[in-house]
């Protein structure tokens, strides 16, 4: 089970690069020093899934600018990604990898595998250059998530990482007043 705040998980999953068709492997290890948005959805050809694909995608350049990696995930193989890339015009213009978990190892690791119907459900975590899980969430199958709403999490979560005294409000977007958060006295023995 996975905790936020905590050290994410090790992974090392097969992953087809769409910007180059070429096949390869990531893992933890390759997103540390930026933020890393580990996108799990349920499957290739679908009718939600290249919706969410398609949405963050739309954010590419401005995650890029951010210094965020993105990676999708799913426990189709790499082929079936790379075909569904091919053949599906909503995620033709995503510029962002697409691993693959045909057992669904990783994906029982992260808590998010349905034994039932051997796929992941739809997770997105958010995780800090240093590896440290800092958001988690999971919607039914027959919800999408926005896009939006991630990359205003993300923004804030970049601000706390780098403001520490301070929290972000409800809906905070950037430029708004953050909260300062009251120094704490040390304890008086």
């Amino acid at each position: 089970m996975v905790e936020v705040d905590k050290q994410f998980p090790d992974f090392s999953l097969e992953t087809f690069f769409v910007e180059n068709g070429e096949v390869g492997r990531v893992s933890n290890q390759d997103f540390l020093n930026h933020w890393f948005i580990f996108f799990w959805y349920p499957a290739d050809r679908t009718f939600i899934c290249p919706t969410e694909l398609a949405d963050l995608g739309n954010y590419h350049e401005e995650l890029e600018r951010r210094n965020v990696r993105v990676l999708a995930a799913s426990t189709d193989s790499i082929y079936t990604h790379k075909g569904w890339f091919q053949t599906e015009p909503l995620i033709s213009k995503m510029k962002f990898p697409m691993a693959s978990d045909p057992d669904g190892k990783c994906a029982k690791t992260l808590s998010i595998y349905d034994e039932k119907s051997k796929h992941a459900q739809r997770a997105v975590f958010v995780i800090d250059p240093r590896g440290v899980l800092r958001a988690v969430a999971m919607v039914s199958d027959s919800i999408g998530r926005s896009a939006k709403e991630i990359v205003r999490e993300l923004k804030a979560l970049s601000f706390v990482y780098n403001h520490p005294d301070q929290a972000c409000p409800a809906s905070w977007e950037e430029g708004m007043k953050a909260i300062l958060l009251p120094k704490m006295k040390p304890d008086i023995q």
